[in-house]
């Protein structure tokens, strides 16, 4: 299982991610049927999302999962290049 601590780089990587494409966080919900209320509580990893919450999120932006979940590991990846 995954705890709030381990998560909680992944939400505020969603909410950089949401804001880089543009999308309020009820716009980003709504597309992803979600409440805003809850979205929020993602982003500032209070809540751990079920795996099919975080794509429809990350599929609904039009997102890179790769940018979400793994953006601590990319950023590491491009400071050794």
């Amino acid at each position: 299982m995954v705890t709030n601590d381990e998560f909680n780089g992944c939400g505020m990587q969603l909410r950089a991610e949401r804001e880089r494409l543009g999308y309020t966080r009820d716009q980003a919900a709504e597309r992803a049927d979600i409440t805003s209320r809850y979205l929020a509580a993602i982003e500032l990893g209070e809540k751990i999302p079920k795996a099919d919450v975080l794509v429809k999120l990350i599929r609904g932006m039009g997102a890179s999962a790769n940018s979400v979940i793994y953006a601590s590991q990319q950023q590491a990846d491009d400071e050794c290049e």
